[in-house]
């Protein structure tokens, strides 16, 4: 009976302070709007792509079976792991890293400024900011935690099937987002034959090799060898995210020879994969 009690009471605390934590977002992202269409446009992107990670790091967390408390750990991370975002684009007018400062370094600095990560424990804060700091990463550094390790798994496959979420509403109406600072809404057409070559591969593609809008198509469709997690895959097969990039590239050999690498991939991860 005082187990349960001292676990029902961690909780009831926990979503106190994730409540304190929601609010502390709200109003810093809320301080960034202007009366400026283009800046409004993106920042309220992120805004409601933070909302939509949450979200989806939850419903993966439930069918990997985190507990309540551990499910609003991941929330904390999905909650932050973006907030460098609003003042990369206040500061640089972008949301490219490349191009003005990683904005998850941007995140972490704020964080650890406004002392806002303080009322968690020391390995929770140490979790979040290790989540935060890699989820953006080309990919994963080797950890000995295998509880930080998947905290580390579900912001990432969180964040990419919000973004491929996007970018499907993006390729069936390119005019609504006419305002998006991001690699797609580049002009440039055209394939690399060195992306070409990393999709068949298996190999992961650095932002700073894109050269086109189609290597960038390419850049994402290459993230399905980064996911984590069955659940996570699934639901982007079932929402047709891969079919609308696919139908975005042009109709080649390459393309076709890409789409079969994929399908490849896909059916052997489903195989072997529990989770």
């Amino acid at each position: 009976m005082m187990l349960f009690i001292q676990h029902k009471w961690r909780n009831l605390m926990d979503k106190y302070l994730y409540e304190s934590l929601s609010n502390f977002f709200i109003n810093y992202v809320k301080s960034f709007y202007i009366e400026d269409e283009e800046t409004n446009f993106n920042l309220k992107l992120k805004e409601e792509h933070t909302m939509r990670v949450c979200t989806n790091i939850t419903e993966i967390g439930k069918e990997i079976g985190l507990d309540e408390s551990e499910l609003i750990l991941a929330k904390t991370i999905a909650l932050f792991h973006d907030i460098g975002r609003f003042e990369q684009f206040s500061r640089y007018r972008t949301f490219s890293d490349a191009r003005s400062e990683n904005h998850s370094e941007l995140g972490i600095k704020l964080l650890i400024e406004k002392d806002v990560l303080n009322e968690l424990t020391d390995y929770d804060r140490n979790v979040v900011i290790m989540a935060i700091r890699n989820h953006n990463a080309l990919k994963l550094p080797d950890m000995e935690d295998a509880k930080a390790l998947t905290y580390a798994k579900l912001i990432r496959d969180a964040d990419k099937l919000d973004i491929l979420g996007i970018l499907f509403e993006y390729y069936k109406s390119p005019k609504h987002y006419e305002h998006l600072k991001v690699g797609e809404s580049s002009g440039i057409r055209g394939i690399s034959s060195n992306i070409i070559e990393s999709v068949l591969n298996l190999k992961h593609i650095k932002f700073s090799d894109v050269k086109t809008s189609d290597d960038m198509k390419l850049l994402r469709l290459s993230w399905i060898y980064d996911i984590n997690y069955k659940i996570t895959l699934m639901k982007v097969l079932e929402r047709g995210y891969l079919d609308a990039i696919f139908e975005a590239l042009p109709n080649t050999d390459e393309v076709t020879k890409v789409r079969e690498r994929l399908l490849k991939y896909i059916s052997s991860f489903v195989g072997r994969k529990n989770i």
